[in-house]
């Protein structure tokens, strides 16, 4: 090892290791995911409407809550 690997610290991955990476989004990702615009997702975390975790100053959501946040405005069909 050359003295530039001991001096400089390795970067960690910002994912926890029991979440896949998949698992964990973007803000920008998470609206990909909706088919919605980036606003209205930073909304829904800032009026914590929707779960949202924090690595520092990088924001995650968990698709999992994505889903859950979908299935919770469910309306269902009415028959005629």
């Amino acid at each position: 090892m050359d003295q530039l690997e001991l001096a400089t610290p390795r970067r960690r991955s910002a994912t926890p290791r029991h979440l896949p990476s998949r698992e964990l989004l973007t803000l920008d990702q998470a609206a990909d995911y909706l088919n919605v615009t980036g606003h209205f997702i930073r909304r829904l975390t800032h009026e914590r409407r929707l779960p949202f975790l924090k690595v520092g100053r990088l924001v995650r959501i968990r698709r999992r809550d994505l889903d859950d946040f979908l299935e919770g405005h469910l309306v269902p069909a009415v028959r005629r």
